[in-house]
């Protein structure tokens, strides 16, 4: 699955300038909470796009755990 689909629809060349715009109304969602977070990650997506960027690897850490491998509700934290 193509993870860029909505950016590469969103971030259209326009033919005056080449200037391009990634904003938070590509959003597929309403989103109900503060819209910075992901509008930052909206503009660092299409920016990687922009550049051809090949995305990062996914990560094979698993949810709740740290850098260490020991988990976040472990009691000897």
């Amino acid at each position: 699955m193509n993870s860029n689909k909505h950016v590469e629809a969103a971030v259209p060349r326009e033919p005056s300038g080449g200037a391009r715009v990634a904003d938070s109304s590509i959003f597929p969602h309403v989103t109900y909470g503060n819209l910075n977070g992901p509008s930052i990650m909206t503009g660092e997506k299409a920016a990687d796009y922009i550049l051809r960027k090949q995305p990062l690897a996914r990560s094979n850490q698993s949810r709740g755990s740290t850098r260490a491998g020991r988990s976040a509700k472990d009691s000897q934290w």
